[in-house]
């Protein structure tokens, strides 16, 4: 008997009833299930919550620590005569890895809502092209307008040059592609929080109750002290033993 197209529960069942039945067993098929369950929505957010505390535990230690550069070159002025030119850049010590964590936490949650809403995105054992990209501009135009306030948004047109250039590299692949590095502030990690917290409880909202890949990999409902109440908590058990009794 070949296992294709059944989930879990039911081949189980099969088995139960017939101890000696043999399976045929696809390895591709079960390498493509296995990307899919490592690609579910909340898989997706999992890392987002990782990535988040992570960029919080370096806010909680910089001890208002700055970082001063200087940069001396020849330049020519507005009278065509060269002179030397100082630059000098202060920044907070972790900017570029707090806005590198943040910008990463919040392109997991929006690749978890994108794949919440069309599971076709994961489940050809692949991503598609539409999760195949780093600008958090881009992922977010997925979301209500009326969600994302507008200095969200600018947090989020920072992260578009911090994630493929400045938080890790010192320089970009080209001269025309250089921009100014952008030092973390209070007012910019609350405009993170604040749209962190909206992606979070949106994505959460589509999986509480479980959600279906429609190739019989599935999650099972969720608890979370954030949004639930104790009425809740008492109802997953016996929603769990349900989701997992098939």
């Amino acid at each position: 008997m070949s296992a294709e197209g059944l989930s879990p529960h039911e081949l189980e069942k099969r088995l139960e009833e017939n101890p000696d039945l043999e399976v045929e067993v696809d390895e591709e098929e079960v390498e493509r299930r296995i990307f899919v369950r490592d690609a579910l929505p909340g898989e997706w957010r999992k890392c987002a919550t990782e990535l988040k505390g992570s960029a919080e535990e370096l806010w909680a230690s910089r001890r208002n620590s700055i970082e001063t550069s200087y940069a001396k070159y020849v330049d020519v002025g507005e009278n065509g005569e060269p002179y030397v030119r100082t630059d000098e850049k202060v920044v907070s010590s972790i900017s570029r890895s707090y806005v590198l964590l943040a910008g990463f936490a919040l392109e997991n949650l929006l690749k978890g809502l994108k794949v919440a809403a069309e599971p076709s995105l994961i489940t050809d054992g692949q991503l598609e092209d539409e999760l195949k990209t780093h600008s958090i501009v881009d992922l977010a135009k997925g979301v209500d307008e009326r969600e994302i306030t507008d200095e969200e948004m600018e947090f989020c047109r920072i992260t578009k040059s911090a994630i493929p250039y400045w938080g890790r590299y010192p320089v970009p692949l080209a001269q025309n592609q250089v921009v100014a590095e952008v030092g973390i502030d209070q007012e910019l990690r609350d405009a993170f929080l604040s749209l962190y917290g909206k992606l979070d409880k949106l994505l959460y909202g589509k999986i509480r109750d479980g959600w279906e890949s429609g190739i019989g990999v599935s999650s099972g409902p969720k608890y979370d002290s954030k949004y639930d109440d104790n009425e809740r908590k008492r109802e997953i058990g016996e929603m769990t033993k349900e989701y997992l009794e098939g």
